[in-house]
């Protein structure tokens, strides 16, 4: 059974002063490292977040830019087809002028020479015609 005496007291003071010591040398500086942990791991969160919300924000600065530039190329591809088409446009026209001009100038030529054959073929045909005549009449006309 316990006896309530004097070394009752004794083991009080004993557990008082054995707290007071394991505050200062184990249970002190365990809260001071648990605390620093604390701080560091809310530490570690706040930059983690921190990048994250630059991550995002570079993440849509970059697709804005990538949209833009997209929308650029789409706009300068759109101008340069519409510009070649305008330069097929007027070469076609163009090629199809020089081609009026020489059809044009192949007519002249052609109808120029078609004349002169004329003349040449009613010489001849009148040299032609005299011989045949002379031939089925048998005599000179």
């Amino acid at each position: 059974m316990i006896d309530f005496n004097s070394t009752l007291f004794i083991q009080f003071a004993n557990f008082i002063i054995l707290i007071f010591i394991l505050n200062y040398l184990l249970f002190r500086p365990l809260r001071n490292v648990l605390r620093q942990r604390r701080e560091e791991v809310d530490g570690a969160h706040a930059r983690a977040d921190s990048l994250a919300e630059k991550i995002t924000a570079k993440t849509a600065d970059y697709e804005a830019r990538l949209a833009e530039a997209r929308a650029k190329g789409n706009e300068e591809r759109t101008s340069l087809r519409n510009a070649a088409l305008e330069e097929e446009k007027k070469l076609f026209e163009e090629a199809q002028a020089m081609a009026a001009e020489k059809r044009a100038a192949v007519k002249k030529q052609v109808g120029e020479e078609m004349v002169e054959a004329r003349k040449i073929l009613k010489g001849e045909a009148d040299v032609l015609g005299q011989e045949v005549a002379s031939k089925v009449l048998r005599r000179a006309v």
